[in-house]
């Protein structure tokens, strides 16, 4: 008797994976504005000072570097992974380059973070006394932090680590939410992919019907990140296989031709459609397993026709056999005519029999020569 068996869930794309958190901090250089002190006795102050219910103590541009790096730590995550649990699931072979990249990332943030602690009385200075900022001291010098404040806001710092369940029972409640995620992964990739295609074809294909070469570079960045992904769900992987084979097939520089150019879009298009992409992979797989189908088919009807050396041996030996148990066929003795019996020696005389001794049988005759065949192993 058969008993039906549910299959567990399972944590397992999730596992495989490794999860990357940002956390990345500093200073806006700036405070809430009080209008009971900051405004008292003075006129309206300028935008540049005060805007959207903010005093600013410096220039907003110190904070360009610091965006610049945050945003490149960001991409470099985003690139490789996708948003799963407040950071990016990134495959297993790049945790070591991104852990690396980072690394450098956070080198140079909090190198900066020491320049602009080490220059923060310059930098309040310029700011006061940049033109009629200078009727403004009084409010900009109100409630400001020193350089020891400004550095103690900054900090970078990355974490990796497995998703795994609170507890080893998968169907326990209180795992819900991580089976969730891990239902939900192959829907948030395809989501992730859909949302870079649209940016791609907004930003470089919009209304051209040629482009050049260089802008090919994130597309290819698609296909690779499909790829690393496969172990999420395998019909990803042909559009993948389908983006490389385009790309490889395009010319190293200059300007694609229109037809070039219109491969790009449509596959890009392909992949705004999260169903189309699905589609495409289940198409392609069905095709290559009714393929690898009818080779083994053709390789199973091969090897039983031909054999080994010992069966055609042995097939040979059967044949011969067979041949041999035939019964020989004595042609009718003819006749000769007269001149050819003069022609023909004549008999020797017969041996003197012994009367007393017991007839001999007569010699049976020669067998006939067996007819040799050659034995072929049948391939059907």
């Amino acid at each position: 008797m058969t008993h039906a068996t549910t299959e567990k869930p399972e944590i397992k794309v999730l596992g495989d994976l490794i999860l990357v958190q940002l956390d990345i901090r500093g200073s806006d250089l700036e405070a809430k504005l009080d209008r009971e002190t900051d405004l008292k006795g003075v006129k309206m102050p300028p935008k540049s000072v005060v805007s959207a219910g903010v005093k600013r103590f410096a220039d907003p541009q110190l904070k360009r570097p610091f965006d610049r790096i945050a945003k490149q730590a960001e991409r470099i995550c985003r690139e490789a992974g996708i948003p799963v649990l407040s950071g990016w699931a990134v495959p297993p072979e790049r945790a070591n380059t991104i852990h690396t990249e980072l690394k450098a990332l956070r080198d140079e943030y909090l190198l900066e973070a020491d320049k602009l602690a080490g220059d923060w009385d310059k930098h309040i200075t310029d700011w006061e006394t940049r033109g009629e900022h200078v009727e403004m001291i009084d409010m900009l010098r109100r409630r400001r932090p020193d350089a020891a404040n400004i550095r103690a806001r900054y900090r970078f710092s990355h974490t990796m680590f497995r998703i795994q369940g609170a507890v080893d029972d998968v169907n326990d409640p209180i795992n819900e939410g991580v089976v969730r995620q891990e239902g939900a992964i192959v829907d948030i990739l395809l989501e992730d992919l859909s949302a870079n295609a649209t940016r791609l074809l907004k930003k470089s294909f919009e209304g051209k019907d040629q482009v050049k070469r260089r802008v090919i570079q994130p597309v290819a960045g698609l296909a690779d990140k499909l790829r690393s992904f496969s172990m999420v769900d395998p019909l990803v992987y042909p559009i993948a296989e389908s983006i490389a084979g385009v790309i490889a097939s395009l010319p190293a520089s200059g300007i694609l031709s229109r037809t070039e150019t219109a491969a790009i879009r449509g596959l890009l298009e392909m992949l705004t459609s999260p169903q189309k992409v699905r589609e495409h992979g289940y198409a392609v797989l069905t095709r290559s397993d009714a393929a690898e189908d009818a080779d083994d088919a053709d390789a199973e009807i091969t090897l039983e026709g031909s054999g080994s050396e010992e069966q055609a041996d042995e097939a040979a030996a059967m044949a011969v056999e067979s041949v041999s148990d035939v019964p020989s066929v004595t042609a009718p003795v003819e006749t000769p005519s007269p001149a050819a019996q003069e022609s023909t020696p004549a008999p020797k005389a017969k041996p003197r029999t012994n009367p007393a001794a017991k007839p001999v049988s007569p010699a049976p005759k020669p067998a006939q020569p067996v007819p040799q065949f050659e034995a072929h192993a049948l391939v059907l």
